[in-house]
């Protein structure tokens, strides 16, 4: 069978424009002779859910444009459509064929519903796959669908019996994950082997450009049952692959798939920060962006991603600080720029109120906004990872602003300016190395230079908040115990803080306004004396003993730690999504009935309000 995968770009929720589009793309692929056109996960709906109140006539519109789809398409088509609430996703696959609508993740449901009801049984925790995976069939091919790991993971371990496996990924690029990267990294991430394990081949169809928070990058690609390469799509560009399941040409070894440097890494982060900015300031209906220039590295990477978006007729600039840097930045990417006079009436009468660095920055933050008012533009911030979650002082925009660095780490955006610089070298040699390492006792330990510290600084903060690693876990990877209280603790008093973040770009599997950090706690992660964790299990059998009445010091009974399951189940998952197998229970035990999977109704915490 011909298959294509259309690579392709949209706004969420425009639904009449993007159908067309959707129209074309499907009569080019049955020109080329494909039976089936794969469409990716957010090109219709988008990948975010839409407030409760809005679903039942989103959804509604979102079926009537399916129902035009059926009738203008000429050959099949999978059709992801994704309808849900804050409170979750519900992401659904339609079949359409010869004007019909099939929903196929239902369908797979009703039918694993209907065989549990015939066999009269439940199955055992783990003995069955989601109950929602679509297999069908078209024209004698066995089909799948995968929206996620998980999905993948359950078509590899259970015996589906596929000739093509279709992956349309429902999470945008994360810097750190290789398998996110798609076909730029075949040769390090899971889906070659996915393909060999399964048996089947493997098609991956993504989305490319912004919506809202999330990146796609595209890099769709075709593997054989083999896990060679049999095609793949450019990154952020808009693509049609067609491929035959019946080809037999040789193919791409496994040792020749894509393996990507540092550099294109850097470089692959910065062209999809462009175009995240411009799909951004289009779907928010603006004509500009409005921005700060201060003479440090961030303000004048800001200046340039805009300028690279949108191009500089399209920038606004205050400069803020009369920097010699700022203005050469200005001049060498032709953006127009404003220099307002900040200056005070202080000190105040009755000298309550004095000239200080943060009340400046927050006349800066009133001159931002009027400038954007009066240019109908999106402010845009300097603001990145490191310095939301430190607490850093920062300048307040009230309005419509955005963050477009808020998901990097700092030492990320050194790498950033000397890729961009390779391009042209816009930045002055001062802003270069303008740029605040934070003040957190103990970083001189980690490394001899400035980078090197903000480098090891944004290491420590990433396994921290993105591997969720505990001090002690940070203590095992050689950081100085001093450094990492004190970044411990300044994380611990900037949670008040970290509750009023500006909007950003999701690069990274945890942003910082997922990190779960309640406010008014005083306690705080600390280094334990003999051997951490060890002597955390050490407490939970004391505990145990001291309720079953027994001496201190006794040995725990064989039979039974009933305790010590509870702590280690609460510890793994109150802030894991979703029902879990739960420890020390006896081999073969009933529970939940079947694993609940992402796209339907599950509880946040690992006990339901029952």
């Amino acid at each position: 069978m011909k298959i294509a995968i259309a690579q392709m770009s949209s706004v969420a929720g425009d639904f009449e424009v993007t159908a067309k589009r959707m129209a074309e793309s499907a009569k080019k692929a049955a020109d080329a002779g494909a039976r089936l056109v794969v469409f990716p996960y957010a090109v219709l709906t988008g990948p975010s859910p839409v407030e409760e109140s809005d679903i039942e006539a989103y959804v509604g519109d979102a079926a009537e444009t399916l129902r035009r789809l059926a009738d203008d398409i000429p050959c099949a088509a999978i059709v992801p459509v994704v309808a849900g609430t804050g409170t979750g996703l519900a992401a659904e696959a339609f079949l359409i064929d010869d004007g019909e609508l099939v929903p196929l993740r239902m369908g797979a449901m009703a039918a694993s519903m209907g065989a549990l009801a015939s066999s009269g049984q439940l199955p055992q925790a783990g003995s069955m796959p989601a109950p929602d995976l679509p297999e069908f069939e078209l024209d004698g091919t066995h089909i799948g669908v995968a929206f996620t790991y998980d999905d993948l993971d359950d078509y590899r371990d259970y015996d589906f019996s596929l000739d093509v496996l279709l992956y349309l990924p429902q999470d945008g690029y994360v810097a750190r994950d290789l398998d996110s990267a798609l076909s730029l990294s075949l040769a390090e991430n899971r889906f070659a082997k996915d393909a060999e394990e399964i048996g089947c081949w493997l098609a991956c169809a993504d989305s490319v450009g912004g919506y809202g928070p999330q990146l796609f990058a595209g890099g769709s690609f075709v593997l054989d049952a083999e896990g060679r390469l049999q095609a793949k799509a450019p990154l952020l560009e808009e693509s049609l692959l067609v491929f035959d399941t019946e080809d037999k040409a040789e193919r791409t070894p496994v040792a020749e798939l894509p393996h990507p440097g540092v550099r294109e890494k850097s470089h692959v982060l910065w062209e999809l920060l462009v175009r995240g900015l411009a799909d951004l300031v289009h779907a928010e209906g603006e004509d500009k962006v409005a921005l700060a220039l201060d003479g440090r590295l961030a303000s004048g990477l800001l200046a340039t991603l805009a300028c690279d978006a949108l191009g500089p007729r399209k920038v606004e600039a205050l400069v803020v600080d009369g920097s010699s840097a700022a203005a050469e930045l200005a001049d060498r990417l032709h953006i127009e720029t404003r220099m307002p006079d900040f200056r005070l009436p202080v000190p105040q009468p009755g000298a309550w109120a004095t000239e200080s660095p943060l009340l400046l920055k927050g006349v800066e933050a009133a001159f931002l906004a009027e400038l954007a008012r009066q240019e109908h533009a999106l402010v845009l911030v300097p603001d990145d990872k490191t310095g939301l979650a430190l607490g850093e002082e920062r300048m307040g925009v009230s309005g419509k602003a955005w963050a477009p660095f808020g998901d990097i780490w700092r030492s990320q955006l050194l790498d950033l300016a000397e890729d961009r610089m390779r391009v042209s070298p816009v930045f002055p040699d001062e802003m270069l190395s303008a740029y605040a390492v934070p003040d957190i006792f103990g970083i001189s330990q980690s490394a001899a230079t400035d980078k090197g510290r903000l480098e090891a600084l944004d290491r420590m903060l990433a396994a921290r908040i993105e591997d969720m690693h505990d001090m002690a876990a940070l203590l095992d990877e050689g950081y100085p115990a001093v450094f990492v209280k004190a970044a411990l603790h300044r994380l611990h008093d900037a949670a008040l803080t970290r509750q009023m973040l500006p909007p950003c770009f999701e690069v990274s599997n945890c942003t910082l306004s997922e990190l779960e950090t309640p406010v008014g706690v005083a306690w705080v992660d600390h280094e334990r004396e003999g051997g951490g964790a060890e002597n955390l299990e050490d407490i939970v059998h004391e505990l145990e003993r001291m309720l079953r009445g027994q001496k201190a010091g006794s040995v725990p009974p064989q039979d039974s730690d009933a305790l010590a399951d509870a702590f280690e189940l609460i510890r793994e998952l109150s802030n894991t999504p979703g029902p879990k197998e739960v420890p020390g229970m006896p081999e073969g035990t009933e529970q939940d009935g079947f694993t609940i999977r992402p796209g339907f109704p599950s509880w946040g915490q690992p006990f339901s309000e029952n």
